[in-house]
């Protein structure tokens, strides 16, 4: 095998990735981050069974946002397993208040996630004692260490962020489908974005002097994020997170060193309110990673791979799941040249594998 891979399945508008490396001698580790829609389940199953060892050292469900966490809950809830599952990370209701005597399965507490895990006794947030895979000191982020020296340092959510979340996570958990019996509020409008397809002709540095406002989503703020690092390579995951709290992470790593990254995988599917110009210019990356197919919501947004090209440091490559009408208008040679970057897009069915 491969020592490290970087599969990013297509998950329509939602993320779903998979990171293959090598445990032991010829034996994969794997970790999934998040699993997308609903549909994402098939892809999922086929990519860990493909070999003897069916099994995942590690489950990351970034937030939950119905986009992230319906391909889990059809892995979960599914009748049998294919395969195993390690421990979950996943914050639920009983990971936001502080309360030892907290019943985990209230009724609106009770949200389906929780009840899958327990069902299937998965351990859960074990690397954090059963508590909130958080940050409880910005000076001390939480480091953990997979078989086969594979190192995880988390860097968002802080256990503040989770707490905001407690006013309006009923209304969160109903909008994400995990309540039984509630089924699907409809999807809220997204104000990220508004502007549809609109001209071909793609003015970089008008767009690099858009102002940025950062998300003001609790849901996203709440993402787990965090910083892969394996036999000299370094992989920077950040869910839907805001892009303030990776910048105060990133600091605490790195101080006032160059913080030198080698993929990137950009939040919210490229949103232009979680990948500022401030947090480009403070990192030296060279692949970035995009996970949407553009269906449901405008992503990525132009402004956001504008400030990627206009304050990057050297040549960059631009990954896509999908080939989409919002990213082919990145598929330009005289933009590439201009620029010094490169695009890679699925060759025939969505969905792209990164070998590292």
């Amino acid at each position: 095998m491969k020592m490290l891979t970087i599969t990013v399945l297509p998950a329509r508008y939602g993320d779903s990735i998979l990171i293959e490396y090598e445990k032991s001698p010829g034996t994969a580790g794997r970790i999934l981050i998040d699993g997308g829609t609903s549909g994402t389940r098939a892809d999922i199953v086929k990519q860990v069974t493909h070999n003897a060892v069916r099994h995942i050292e590690l489950c990351i469900v970034t937030h939950i946002d119905r986009d992230h966490i319906e391909g889990i809950l059809s892995l979960l809830e599914a009748p049998t397993q294919s395969f195993s599952i390690g421990e979950i990370w996943f914050n639920g209701y009983k990971h936001l208040i502080d309360d030892p005597n907290f019943e985990v399965l209230g009724a609106v507490q009770g949200e389906r996630l929780t009840a899958a895990i327990l069902a299937n006794r998965i351990a859960w947030n074990q690397s954090f004692d059963g508590g909130p895979a958080a940050i409880a000191d910005q000076l001390r982020l939480p480091v953990m260490l997979l078989p086969g020296d594979m190192k995880i340092t988390l860097l968002s959510p802080t256990q503040d962020q989770l707490v905001g979340l407690i006013g309006s996570w009923e209304t969160e958990v109903i909008e994400a489908g995990l309540i039984p019996g509630y089924g699907y509020l409809a999807e809220p409008e997204e104000d990220d974005d508004t502007e549809m397809f609109g001209s071909d002709t793609i003015d970089i540095e008008a767009l690099a002097l858009e102002k940025f406002e950062e998300d003001d989503s609790l849901s996203n703020g709440s993402s787990i994020a965090f910083l892969l690092e394996y036999r000299g390579k370094k992989m920077l995951f950040t869910g839907d997170a805001h892009p303030s709290q990776i910048m105060k992470s990133l600091d605490t790593l790195y101080g006032q060193n160059d913080v030198v990254i080698d993929f990137w995988k950009i939040s919210h599917h490229g949103g232009k309110g979680n990948t500022g110009p401030e947090l480009v210019k403070r990192i030296t990356c060279s692949q970035y990673i995009f996970s949407t197919s553009g269906i449901k919501f405008p992503h990525p947004s132009r402004e956001t791979i504008a400030w990627i090209l206009k304050y990057k440091r050297g040549h960059a490559t631009l990954y896509f799941n999908y080939r989409s009408d919002y990213n082919k208008v990145w598929d330009d040679a005289d933009l590439k040249s201009e620029y010094d970057y490169e695009t890679v897009y699925p060759a025939h069915t969505p969905g792209i594998k990164i070998e590292v």
